[in-house]
């Protein structure tokens, strides 16, 4: 019989609450408040809100992670007390999250370090350093709050792991996140933002990257923000042309990245709703200076991506940037590879989870995306998502794969 674990979650830490319901990897429920009132008055309603919208009954989870600091002090005590009394209440553990720790986890199974950074006012900064083997993540370095020049000190100290760039990211539109300050959240503050490159930049010995959103509530800060950017020696500026409020929504503001590319002098790379061929062909002939790229969610609906796009660069190296690119796929990768890349996935999650449950839910979010690369998925997308067992699933897949041709354009 297979185990599973019920945990409700309470964050408090900042200024957003937060009220989530987990089971194993599973999110049931979550309730997110970034509004003035103070979390005395909102915890509560929130939990009483989302135990009814999942039909929750609170005798059956199993234990109570709190948000347990650094933070607001006052918000800290709220979320403790809260979690104390449910806990006597209900007879349940209470779990003490690290703040600093859990943020760094958002980053699980990164390759790389990673080095959260909260803003703990009076010019200093809580953070620290982590590492992840596969799901494990390793503590290098504990949640401390630090002043400036100890964060360029440990910037400093990525050298001796083997490595030489740090990327700054202030392009991440999650509302936890930037209600802190940061992620894009940091470019609400761009006198802050300034004050802090300027010390990075005196100070590291090493090279600095960014990637960045156009701007917070607006798109007309995005020519201050360049203009903050275009004073220090960056490596690149990886330009995301949506503001945070944006998050994934609409199409990019292209406008703002004409406005990079005719006022920068740094090396750009542009991110933002590359999923095709035809996208990437129109961005190349209106932007023919840009030779950069970053892909994310394009990949996984077609992981032949890569190799069409080399073709489209064959055409522009020929000079042929007359010719309108078509949204034709140009066959990189036939069924056979495409079965191949979903089992390299599948295989490597089932390697590092626990249990069937765990590794649909991992492959049930792939295939958001990947459904997209066939002609007709909707009804094997819905029997994947309802299948609780991986011997079902992967009869789904067998079928889907045998039934199905690859699509020839894209949208």
């Amino acid at each position: 019989m297979e185990l599973t674990m019920k945990i409700l979650g309470l964050d408090s830490s900042g200024l957003v609450a937060s009220v989530a319901i987990v089971c194993d990897d599973n999110m049931l429920g979550e309730y997110t408040v970034n509004y003035k009132k103070t979390h005395s008055q909102t915890l509560l309603p929130m939990l009483d809100e989302v135990a009814k919208m999942i039909e929750l009954d609170l005798n059956s989870i199993d234990a109570i992670a709190i948000a347990g600091g650094p933070g607001s002090f006052t918000g800290l005590r709220i979320g403790s007390a809260t979690a104390k009394g449910l806990g006597l209440a209900l007879n349940k553990p209470i779990i003490n999250v690290p703040t600093v720790d859990a943020l760094a986890y958002n980053l699980v199974g990164h390759a790389g370090l990673v080095c959260p950074l909260m803003d703990a006012r009076r010019n200093q900064t809580y953070t620290g350093l982590y590492s992840f083997d596969g799901n494990e993540m390793e503590v290098l370095k504990e949640q401390c709050a630090v002043g400036i020049d100890e964060i360029i000190s440990i910037v400093n100290q990525l050298k001796q792991y083997g490595y030489d760039e740090v990327n700054l990211n202030l392009g991440c539109p999650s509302g936890t996140v930037v209600a802190k300050n940061r992620g894009a959240g940091f470019l609400a503050v761009p006198d802050e933002l300034d004050s802090f490159l300027d010390k990075i930049f005196n100070a590291c010995d090493c090279k600095i990257s960014i990637k960045t959103r156009v701007g917070k509530d607006s798109p007309d800060e995005w020519e201050n923000l360049l203009a903050i950017y275009e004073k220090y020696p960056l490596s690149e500026l990886i330009v995301h042309p949506r503001i945070q409020k944006d998050f994934y929504k609409y199409t990019p503001r292209m406008e703002t990245y004409q406005y990079a590319a005719e006022h920068s002098r740094h090396s750009l790379c542009f991110n933002g709703d590359i999923h095709s061929v035809g996208a990437y062909g129109r961005l190349r002939q209106t932007f023919p200076e840009t030779e950069k790229v970053m892909l994310g969610r394009g990949i996984l609906q077609d992981p032949g991506l890569v190799g069409e796009l080399r073709m489209v660069e064959a055409q522009f190296a020929a000079k042929d940037t007359g010719t309108p690119v078509e949204n034709k796929k140009c066959n990189v990768v036939d069924k056979q590879t495409l079965r191949a890349f979903h089992d390299d996935i599948c295989d490597g999650y089932k390697g590092v989870m626990s249990g069937d449950r765990n590794t649909l839910f991992k492959m049930k979010e792939l295939w958001c995306y990947m459904s997209k690369s066939f002609t007709n998925p909707e009804k094997y997308l819905k029997k994947i998502k309802k299948t609780e067992r991986l011997a079902e699933y992967y009869v789904i897949v067998d079928t889907l794969f045998r039934e199905q041709e690859l699509q020839q354009e894209w949208s």
